[in-house]
Parts: C-alpha cells; sequence; structure tokens
C-alpha cells in the first residue's frame, strides 16, 4: 500500500515524509530511506521491546522494503 501512494507521490506521514525529502536532496531511493528511518525507530525502542521482536520487526521491515522497492520501480 505504501509503494502506491509514494508511487503517485503522495506520502502517509511519519518516516515517509523524511524519506521523500531524503529521495529529494540526496537521491537515495524512497524505499531505502524510508527503511534507514524506520530502523532507527527499532533501535530506539529496544529500551522497551526485547531483542527478538525487534529482529521480526526487523525482517519485517526489510521484506517491505523489497517490495515497495518493487512497486516503485517494476521489475
Amino acid at each position: 500500500g505504501i509503494g502506491i501512494i509514494v508511487l503517485a507521490g503522495g506520502t502517509t506521514a511519519g518516516t515517509v515524509i523524511l524519506a521523500r525529502i531524503v529521495n529529494k536532496y540526496l537521491d537515495i531511493s524512497t524505499p531505502y530511506a524510508l527503511l534507514f528511518f524506520d530502523l532507527i525507530v527499532v533501535l530506539i525502542s529496544l529500551t522497551e521491546i526485547p531483542l527478538a521482536k525487534c529482529l521480526v520487526t526487523v525482517m519485517s521491515l526489510y521484506i517491505g522494503t523489497k517490495v515497495m522497492e518493487f512497486v516503485i520501480e517494476g521489475l
């Protein structure tokens, strides 16, 4: 869903806005910029969430990034 929104030029607020700004000024792909900012949030949450749950979160973020990249850039 986020891939379609980003492809259309929109955002869902939050870290997507930061990712779009980084994409515009630093020419880093939006999905990987979004992954970077989401990983920062996960690292901060390590103070409250167990490591095992954070690792599952990181894996799902990576899979989501790859799917978003496929939606935005195609084959």
